[in-house]
């Protein structure tokens, strides 16, 4: 779950350059309605992803992904997938 709410997230900031997007950032319902993950799952994960520092809350449910981040997440993601 924390790698797809994270990839979702990067992908948003991705959409937003590209204008496929009006904007780079996340709503906790989004997340729950793209993602079909339960409330109180989303909620706990965006928390450790802000813990980490690898999401940022823009305002009360709306995050954005921590572009200095960006290529380390993405890396850690390809060494669980094997890459």
């Amino acid at each position: 779950a924390d790698d797809k709410i994270l990839l979702y997230a990067i992908g948003k900031l991705y959409a937003q350059a590209a204008r496929y997007s009006e904007r780079d950032s996340v709503s906790n319902g989004e997340l729950q309605t793209e993602l079909g993950m339960p409330e109180g799952t989303v909620r706990a994960k965006l928390t450790g992803l802000r813990r980490l520092g690898l999401l940022n809350s823009t305002k009360p449910g709306t995050h954005t992904s921590s572009r200095n981040r960006i290529l380390e997440a993405l890396g850690n993601i390809e060494r669980k997938l094997g890459y």
